[in-house]
């Protein structure tokens, strides 16, 4: 809602693993239906015009050779492939996004997870050194994920093993939920903190406008902002070109 009363056309798809409107836990590949979630993605840009037809208030205000994808969670991990990362050599890139925002996203498979977790999620082992997308990495310094014993670093991965993931922030005091992303009320939602949330709300709005050409000088003015008056709500960190 925040990226779309600001000028974006946002697709938010449902998934085949949702639980409201996804198919039976017992459908063949459940519960995570990884791919699956892939080739929706791909299926909403294949039909674009078909959603401006169907949603007029859109029509004709959609660029297509400006897209990017945002994935929270297991969101990330189907954002990442997209963007180029692979798993067991698998190639799921899509040329037609041209950035990512990844948040809070799971970082390396296999040994950097414990034994339970990496014999249920064999694919979150991603090779990232094949996603070259321009994509920027949030994570929480209180998230402490429980697929591994690496702590709230675990989520950095992708900033620190993909070429393309050019910028991180690192929001102070919150955890998964960043602060509310999946709303203040959510369940979901560890820790309530709105002045967080709203940061990295404008954060990747920011980022958005600059990556695709809106407003470029909006993410080097973030950035500023966070060296400033939003040092004690996060810490960017950008690689040297």
């Amino acid at each position: 809602q925040f990226w779309a009363e600001r000028g974006f056309v946002v697709i938010q798809p449902t998934h085949a693993s949702s639980r409201v409107g996804g198919l039976p836990s017992d459908a063949a590949r459940a519960p995570f239906f990884w791919r699956e979630r892939v080739e929706e993605m791909k299926a909403i840009l294949d039909q674009l015009a078909e959603i401006a037809r169907q949603a007029p208030a859109v029509a004709g205000r959609m660029d297509h050779s400006r897209i990017g994808a945002v994935g929270h969670s297991f969101g990330g991990h189907t954002v990442e492939l997209l963007l180029g990362a692979q798993v067991n050599g698998e190639n799921f890139f899509d040329p037609r996004i041209s950035t990512g925002v990844l948040l809070t996203t799971p970082g390396r498979g296999g040994k950097d997870m414990t034994p339970e977790s990496a014999a249920r999620f064999p694919f979150f082992d991603v090779d990232f050194s094949t996603l070259s997308t321009r994509s920027l990495v949030v994570c929480g310094d209180m998230d402490d994920p429980h697929f591994t014993t690496r702590g709230p670093q675990w989520h950095a991965d992708a900033f620190h093993d993909a070429p393309g993931a050019s910028a991180m922030v690192m929001m102070h005091g919150v955890g998964h939920g960043l602060g509310g992303i999946a709303g203040l009320d959510a369940k979901e939602t560890e820790t309530e903190a709105p002045d967080v949330l709203e940061a990295t709300r404008r954060l990747t709005l920011a980022w958005l406008q600059s990556a695709l050409g809106a407003d470029e000088g909006a993410w080097p003015r973030a950035r500023l902002a966070l060296e400033s008056d939003g040092a004690p709500l996060a810490t960017g960190t950008e690689k040297k070109p």
